[in-house]
């Protein structure tokens, strides 16, 4: 079985689906409910619906987009999700109304426990079998039980890249606690993922100065983007640089609360097209236009940008509503930005920005 997370999804979902396994539209555990488990319904749909964010597995084995009719995946699909509960274990990931576990390794991917519809453990597992690969240290900044058992989107993202280039992924998740101390020493690269928990931000803030003083490539996504930019801002004439979703309205807010044109708050959510200013690294990444999924109520407020810029940190691609979707360094080897989740969608997501982060880290 190849490596590839995504097309060991797709067989073990054909399998799945062939032995007669559903999800229920109308069934999700109540161990998966925001209320009791934090962080458990990040994932938003194209069309910018709120979901378990077990739907991204569906985007990643179907190969396309999802948006579903209501807010909870349709009767035909299945769901991998993360139970944190007791039962199932926290360890393991489960299919949504089939309470069938599937063991993960240390990266996220993923094999069935036992075998489902024919399935022998051996024809969908997983697990990094290379040993002539080189050994690539990345770090990803948070609480490992968030990454690992409740939103592993990141980090599955990330292995399926370093599979790509015929690396071996060693993986380093770098708490808050551990990142106000600073990077640990050996890496590789660096990932600042999104999230909700503002505990992160300042920690985040931290690490994205030192790996861009070591030149260590740095991915930031949504949160990690603003993280990097808030450290650029400190570095280029904003000591104070905050983020008004902490610290409310005041002097230096590097982010601050979008509004509709009657001054209301807006959100926004679901896909939305990014375009590179032509002649960035950005652009030469992507090659063009490039649909990205989006979930914030913040950006980049408009006096904040020049001190941003002028700690090395470039605006690269402005949404037509005037939203920075993209910043990065061109002094540095790969130093990038996004507003977006480009980890969340069909499968693979974005993969150029994926594989330009990896060939920068194996530089």
């Amino acid at each position: 079985m190849p490596a590839d997370h995504c097309r060991a999804a797709a067989a073990l979902l054909g399998g799945l689906r062939a032995g007669g396994v559903r999800a229920k539209s109308d069934r999700i555990a109540s161990e998966l409910d925001d209320s009791l488990v934090k962080g458990s319904r990040e994932f938003v749909t194209a069309d910018g619906r709120p979901a378990p964010n077990g739907v991204h597995w569906l985007e990643r084995v179907e190969g396309d987009v999802w948006t579903g009719g209501d807010d909870q995946p349709g009767a035909d699909m299945l769901v991998v999700e993360v139970a944190p509960g007791a039962t199932p274990p926290r360890d393991a990931l489960v299919i949504e109304a089939a309470d069938i576990p599937i063991a993960t390794d240390e990266h996220g991917r993923s094999r069935l426990a036992g075998s489902v519809a024919g399935v022998p453990d051996a024809e969908i597992d997983t697990g990094d079998k290379k040993t002539g690969g080189r050994r690539l240290s990345i770090g990803v900044v948070g609480e490992a039980p968030h990454l690992r058992y409740i939103n592993p989107i990141v980090i599955a993202t990330l292995a399926d890249a370093v599979d790509r280039a015929g690396a071996v992924l060693d993986l380093r998740i770098i708490s808050s606690a551990e990142a106000a101390g600073g990077l640990p020493r050996g890496l590789d690269g660096l990932v600042l993922p999104g999230g909700s928990d503002m505990s992160q931000v300042e920690p985040q803030i931290r690490v994205a100065q030192e790996a861009w003083e070591r030149d260590l490539p740095t991915l930031g996504l949504c949160l990690g983007m603003q993280d990097m930019a808030l450290a650029a801002m400190r570095r280029g004439g904003w000591a104070q640089a905050v983020l008004e979703e902490i610290h409310g309205p005041g002097e230096q807010r590097g982010f601050v609360r979008m509004r509709t044109p009657d001054g209301g708050f807006r959100q926004r959510r679901g896909d939305a097209l990014l375009t590179p200013e032509a002649g960035t690294g950005l652009a030469a990444i992507l090659g063009g236009e490039t649909r990205v999924r989006m979930h914030h109520n913040y950006n980049l407020a408009p006096d904040a940008r020049e001190p941003m810029e002028a700690g090395g940190f470039r605006v690269v691609a402005v949404h037509e509503t005037g939203v920075a979707d993209a910043a990065e360094d061109p002094t540095r080897r790969f130093h990038v930005g996004l507003q977006g989740h480009p980890e969340t969608g069909a499968c693979p997501r974005l993969p150029r920005l994926w594989d330009a982060f990896i060939a920068a880290a194996l530089d």
